[in-house]
């Protein structure tokens, strides 16, 4: 493995993956269990449902720390394309295609609460999300990872916003009950038009091979022994 990280990094790592959570804000990417797809998707801005490439994406995890200075927010996700560049050969292009989506549109009165503190930030988990200084753009992205389709949103709501909500088994009838209730949000299906990344050609690493197979052997494991294992086997 390339195991140079570039200097304009404060922290860079890669290690075995230790759960299954991923937050990522304006300096950086702090994930125990990014799905290669979700890197890709964070350095390409594309939410991950539009990135097209081989299945075992979705199935290969790993814990990722990334963070730049304060002043240096702009790097993020061009360093982040050379990393994944350098150390798996990426080579991708964007192209438009029919898609399923989801459309994010806002009642009379929407009922949001405003950002109280700095952001955007955000953190997704298997059953909840907490958001933080968030654009309607935000939001849109972060649905499209909880409900695996894309979102559209056409709310013309501007400004930034703190939510956090969770979801049951049924995601899609659960969230979308949510955000018409509490928020005053609607979810509709429709069809369009949107750009994807197409994955043409990503190489399976040996070292990050390994990395994903320590990650499902531990993954019965207590947090405590998992985050041991990926301190432990750490590649900057």
């Amino acid at each position: 493995m390339q195991r140079h990280a570039s200097p304009a990094w404060t922290q860079f790592s890669i290690a075995p993956a230790s759960g299954e959570s991923t937050s990522v804000s304006t300096t950086g990417i702090n994930a125990n269990g990014v799905t290669l797809r979700g890197a890709i998707a964070t350095a390409y801005d594309m939410p991950a449902v539009r990135v097209i490439g081989p299945p075992w994406l979705d199935n290969t995890r790993y814990s990722i720390n990334a963070v730049l200075g304060a002043h240096e927010t702009h790097k993020l996700r061009p360093l982040l394309q050379e990393e994944l560049k350098k150390r798996l050969r990426l080579e991708s292009h964007l192209e438009v295609r029919p898609f399923e989506v989801f459309v994010l549109t806002a009642s009379d009165r929407p009922r949001l609460e405003r950002a109280a503190g700095p952001g955007p930030s955000t953190w997704i988990s298997r059953h909840d999300v907490r958001m933080r200084g968030v654009s309607m753009h935000d939001v849109a992205f972060a649905l499209q990872g909880i409900l695996r389709r894309p979102v559209i949103d056409e709310t013309a709501i501007r400004g930034a916003y703190d939510m956090q909500f969770d979801w049951v088994e049924d995601r899609a009838a659960s969230v979308t009950a949510t955000l018409r209730d509490r928020f005053g949000l609607q979810l509709s299906p429709a069809t369009r038009d949107i750009e994807v990344l197409v994955v043409d050609r990503i190489w399976r690493d040996p070292s990050l091979v390994l990395f994903d197979g320590i990650g499902r052997l531990t993954r019965a494991a207590p947090a405590g022994i998992r985050k041991t294992i990926a301190d432990v086997l750490i590649v900057r």
